[in-house]
């Protein structure tokens, strides 16, 4: 009885049914490209932190007149066993003034 009912209704409304079939497909797609589409920006974003996992920053801490890690530091740090490189980086922090407005750059 209703499955006489329901055949008949999608005879009559041929064009609603295949829209609706048609908005089903969609959504479908919709929702499953999504899935994909965030496990592999997961994958992505895992893969670049597996690359940069052995990477390691030492930064001591700043106190006024200390000027950071030292040339010799380094070549201090490259003797370990282990180190395949090392590198200084000095960061200088500072004010700029132009056209009466301030900024600070690190």
């Amino acid at each position: 009885m209703y499955l006489e009912l329901a055949t008949r209704n999608l005879r009559r409304t041929k064009i609603r049914s295949i829209l609706a079939v048609i908005g089903i497909i969609i959504g479908v797609m919709a929702v499953a490209s999504i899935g994909i589409f965030g496990n592999s920006m997961k994958q992505s974003v895992v893969e670049r932190l597996e690359d940069q996992a052995d990477i390691i920053i030492i930064s001591p801490r700043y106190t006024e007149g200390y000027s950071g890690i030292e040339e010799e530091d380094v070549k201090l740090i490259k003797k370990v066993d282990g180190i395949e490189y090392a590198v200084a980086i000095k960061n200088e922090r500072g004010e700029v003034e132009y056209k009466n407005r301030k900024a600070y750059l690190t």
